[in-house]
């Protein structure tokens, strides 16, 4: 049992990690919007950096049919055509930065395909289990090391 002497705070920590490049922030009460990240409605998390510009027809229709959407930001939406403006104007409705559509998203958008869902994709295709796969490496490489050989000499890894 541990035993805190001292300040105890009631704060607690969170940490975001970028589904697309990697990139974790962390920090004590730390939000999606100072970690400068978003995560959208299918819970993909990824820097704004990766966040991707939908039409103006988008952003439009994305702003007007939010339910957190304030009457005064929808009528200035239907006017504005600048998309970095209406950007702006979506990040303002309230859980933006947790729930942005799927159109900001590189991943929901095929730019960008996690490496677990490719290789479920690829099991799938070919009609193999992920335990065939395995039987199939074992009897293929007499170790990880030969293995990992094959995969950097295929280009599939890096030297690093």
């Amino acid at each position: 049992m541990k035993i805190r002497n001292g300040f105890v705070s009631n704060s607690s920590s969170s940490s975001f990690t970028c589904n697309v490049c990697g990139e974790t922030v962390s920090g004590w009460d730390l939000c999606m919007s100072e970690a400068e990240m978003t995560e959208c409605q299918s819970g993909h998390c990824f820097c704004d950096d990766h966040m991707l510009k939908p039409s103006i027809e988008q952003l439009k229709n994305i702003i007007l049919n939010d339910e957190y959407a304030d009457d005064e930001l929808k009528e200035e939406a239907k006017d504005e055509n600048d998309v970095d403006a209406l950007i702006e104007m979506a990040r303002e409705i309230d859980d933006f930065r947790y729930e942005a559509d799927s159109a900001f998203c590189p991943i929901c958008n095929f730019l960008y395909i996690e490496s677990d869902m490719a290789v479920k994709y690829l099991l799938k295709k070919n009609g193999i289990t992920m335990d065939k796969l395995i039987s199939e490496i074992k009897s293929e490489f007499k170790d990880y090391n030969e293995f990992m050989n094959f995969l950097k000499d295929k280009g599939e890894i890096n030297e690093d």
